[in-house]
């Protein structure tokens, strides 16, 4: 039997959570049952770009013209199923919504998944819910990757409960990771090593909640307390928080370290608190990455980080924009050691245990199989290479 053709498409691939979950879905789906492909409908981006560099195979089907003319990618995207006999075409934003519900039309033999990443709605832009309510009965399978979020997306959209299931985000165990680059460890400890460096990883931009940063910042170091905040990320809030930083006076005490590619392996490991203000989340994968790499948290309660953090178990839950909480629960990490270190390996075991790449692939290859009724002893592991 033949390996089912999969292909993975988004907008772009550059630095995100949903882009993370496209890469790790590439990766490590089993190449022995899956022939996978990637698209990208406007630009490759750098996640793109590494799993190019890496040997995959990642169209970019860009339209051309100015306007709408730019988006009609769908012909562009229905030529390459066409070519590559591909059997499940598995969507990640709105942008490929709409090209994998049009090719779905086209080709009824083509299967149809479609993953949201956005998380919060319904505040999302008018026209792309009127698209995505439009749309959400042609495809053959709807995830959520949190259960607020599917909780959410049913009501405001009519999905009824045989038609979307949640599949929680998954990281890299942590045994696979890379350590902390020693030349960012001296740039962030500039200061004296008794220094508690505070860090976020995120882009810059107004979901991350990072002016509620600089304020608990402001707050933190008027108490005298010796830390440093470091944000991981770049952005189109870039210029406005830097100038706000310096407008508060806290240039040297709160570090921009821009965009980092695999941010979680060069900067997270030299954090001893990890901090998330979010305004709004769906199911972050920073989060996770920061639970594996056994770091003491502090996240706002939206989004499914409530069923991911267990209160005052494995870390801290606060309401987002709550800064006098925040910086309460800052300086009790601060002065207390020995939580930061027990809740962070509780939070290890947890992500261990819930939130594994392995898992999430798993899942998918089971909806990916149960889609083509099939199921993977079909599959004789001695009749293919490994592919890559």
């Amino acid at each position: 039997m033949r390996r089912l053709n999969i292909l993975l498409v988004s907008q772009s691939l550059h630095y995100g959570g949903a882009e993370t979950v496209i890469d790790s879905l590439y990766r490590k789906l089993n190449h022995r049952i899956f022939s996978v492909r990637a698209c990208c409908l406007r630009s490759l981006g750098k996640v793109g770009q590494s799993l190019r560099d890496d040997g995959f195979v990642v169209d970019c089907v860009e339209g051309g013209g100015q306007g709408v003319a730019k988006y009609l990618t769908a012909v562009r995207l229905s030529k390459i199923i066409r070519e590559n006999h591909i059997d499940i075409i598995h969507t990640h934003c709105t942008h490929s919504f709409i090209d994998g519900a049009v090719c779905r039309k086209i080709n009824r033999s083509l299967r149809h998944i479609h993953t949201f990443h956005y998380g919060n709605y319904p505040n999302y832009t008018k026209r792309y819910m009127v698209i995505e309510k439009m749309l959400s009965g042609i495809p053959d399978q709807l995830i959520a990757v949190g259960n607020s979020q599917m909780n959410v997306l049913k009501k405001i959209y009519g999905i009824p409960d045989t038609r979307i299931r949640t599949v929680w985000n998954g990281i890299v165990e942590a045994k696979q990771r890379m350590p902390c680059r020693g030349e960012l460890d001296r740039l962030i400890r500039e200061t004296s090593g008794g220094t508690t460096l505070i860090g976020s990883i995120g882009n810059l931009i107004e979901q991350k909640g990072y002016s509620d940063l600089l304020e608990v910042a402001r707050t933190v170091l008027q108490k005298g307390y010796d830390v440093k905040f470091v944000i991981a990320g770049g952005g189109p809030l870039e210029s406005e928080l830097k100038a706000k930083c310096e407008a508060m006076g806290l240039n040297g005490k709160v570090v921009f370290l821009g965009y980092l590619e695999r941010a979680s392996e060069v900067a997270l490991p030299a954090y001893d608190i990890f901090f998330m203000p979010s305004l709004w989340e769906a199911m972050p994968i920073a989060l996770l990455e920061a639970m594996a790499a056994g770091k003491a948290i502090i996240a706002t309660r939206v989004g499914d980080i409530p069923e991911i953090i267990d209160h005052e178990v494995t870390g801290f839950l606060v309401d987002r924009g709550d800064t006098e909480t925040m910086v309460q629960t800052i300086e009790r990490f601060i002065n207390d050691t020995e939580l930061r270190s027990e809740c962070g390996r509780r939070a290890r075991i947890q992500q261990g245990k819930h939130f594994t790449v392995s898992r999430m692939v798993s899942e998918y290859e089971d909806l990916y199989l149960s889609m083509m009724k099939m199921e993977r002893a079909m599959f004789d592991p001695r009749s293919y290479d490994v592919g890559q």
